[in-house]
């Protein structure tokens, strides 16, 4: 009888776990198939996903330290209610590194999520969240280290006009500033107005707008206290499947370093 080494148990352990988790995984969004892991669908940006998965979810990270150099900051593995989240489509950790995104199917119901680091240490942690099904989701993480915050947001067409977006801008600008959401009535964004006071840093905007103020790019913000550029970003637009109200996203993580185009943004979701 030929006797089992310890390295071939390994190998037909690994490959059973992943077999018993991917063939269950292809009929459902997320599902719990170990103690210690939760099988995830990874979701396609800019598609709305088929209804009756579960939560579709977006995961932000920006941690101030990094700058440009993401890579040199680590990576960090997605939990769900203290488990790590695997890919359906590969088995592997869903991992992500500073100013990145991720998106993903999650059951309905209320869950915790966390970011651990390859050391083992968490550097984010959510309160406990509300997650429903067939409507989009968004969890953003940022700030400096040791000081990383959460934001949790759900778009719920139903609490939107009809024919309205619901924009939405986060603050997460690098450095801690805080900033002003305002309207522009010209092309050159000269004359504008504010709508609403001073946001701090983590502090999340919301109002309700007619499409074509987001398709005319009327929408922006500037540093508060600071008179001039108007910064203006790509603003990421998702809406349910059963109503025709959508919504907007929009974080600034860093100004331009860039002299030569003082209204753009060095990066943002």
């Amino acid at each position: 009888m030929t006797k089992m080494t310890h390295k071939t148990y390994t190998r037909l352990r690994a490959l059973t776990v992943a077999l018993a988790a991917l063939l269950p995984a292809a009929g459902c969004g997320t599902e719990d198939l170990r103690g210690d892991v939760i099988v995830a669908s990874q979701l396609t940006v800019g598609l709305t996903p088929d209804t009756g998965l579960g939560g579709w979810l977006y995961v932000y990270l920006s941690k101030d330290e990094c700058g440009v150099d993401n890579a040199a900051c680590g990576t960090y593995r997605l939990q769900i209610d203290g488990k790590y989240v695997v890919w359906a489509e590969s088995f592997e950790y869903a991992t992500m590194f500073s100013a990145n995104a991720i998106g993903l199917i999650v059951a309905p119901g209320p869950h915790v999520f966390a970011l651990v680091g390859e050391d083992g240490n968490t550097i984010a942690t959510t309160e406990t969240v509300e997650a429903r099904a067939d409507m989009f989701h968004h969890l953003a993480v940022f700030g400096p280290a040791g000081a990383l915050v959460s934001r949790w947001l759900v778009d719920d067409p139903a609490v939107v006009p009809a024919g309205m977006v619901r924009a939405r801008i986060v603050n997460a600008l690098a450095g801690g500033a805080a900033i002003a959401p305002v309207q522009c009535t010209d092309p050159e964004r000269v004359t504008c107005a504010a709508l609403a006071g001073p946001l701090v840093h983590g502090g999340v905007f919301q109002g309700d707008f007619a499409p074509a103020a987001l398709e005319q790019q009327e929408l922006g913000w500037r540093v508060d206290g600071v008179a001039g550029a108007v910064f203006n970003g790509a603003f990421y637009r998702n809406s349910g499947p059963t109503s025709g109200a959508s919504y907007s996203f929009h974080m600034p993580l860093r100004l331009n370093a860039d002299p030569s185009c003082p209204t753009c943004i060095g990066s943002s979701f």
